[in-house]
């Protein structure tokens, strides 16, 4: 991994997540882990070697969600297109991810980005992945603003609920490391 002047963030070797697994990234803050998800989602072309997935659904959560204006039910359906058929579906996931106090506002407009907490936009993004069902998840750092035992209730979810997807997980909390079929350490390069 290289900035966009060529100097080295980190030397990241072969790593490879078989389908249907989890890793855990983690390491100090600064060494390069954002710039590895922004690799593998495509958006960092600083870098030698290659990206290789199967994964025809990928999502990626990151730290700080997206909230589109509208209803919470867009907000909480995109990247697709909100549905009334998947009502159950959305109830299901907002209650499953400790939102279910919203669910009578699911048709209700509002500046959902500025009225939720930003523990509660990580919630909701978490609950986006649950009804996306992606064969690839990535998540950066996706429920930092919640307690450890929130952050663990989470990510364990996330195994459960989806256990045919590939999860690319960056965390700085070592209590998640159990919730990871894989953890990789990444450290400063020192060239």
């Amino acid at each position: 991994m290289k900035t966009a002047c060529g100097s080295t963030i980190i030397a990241v070797g072969t790593v490879r997540v078989e389908s249907g697994t989890s890793m855990l990234i983690t390491g100090l803050s600064g060494v390069g882990k954002t710039s590895l998800v922004r690799a593998l989602t495509g958006i960092w072309p600083f870098f030698d070697g290659r990206i290789s997935t199967s994964a025809h659904r990928t999502l990626v959560l990151p730290q700080r969600p997206y909230l589109p204006l509208g209803t919470l039910r867009a907000a909480v359906s995109y990247p697709e297109a909100p549905e009334p058929s998947n009502t159950p579906r959305i109830v299901e996931a907002l209650k499953d991810v400790g939102l279910g106090d919203f669910v009578s506002q699911l048709d209700q407009s509002d500046r959902w980005d500025v009225r939720l907490s930003e523990g509660e936009k990580q919630r909701l993004s978490i609950a986006r992945a649950l009804l996306y069902r992606p064969d690839l998840l990535i998540l950066d750092e996706v429920t930092s603003a919640l307690d450890k035992a929130s952050e663990i209730s989470l990510h364990r979810l996330l195994r459960t609920r989806l256990p045919a997807a590939t999860i690319v997980a960056v965390s700085h909390q070592d209590a998640l490391h159990s919730e990871y079929d894989r953890i990789t350490v990444l450290k400063r390069s020192t060239g």
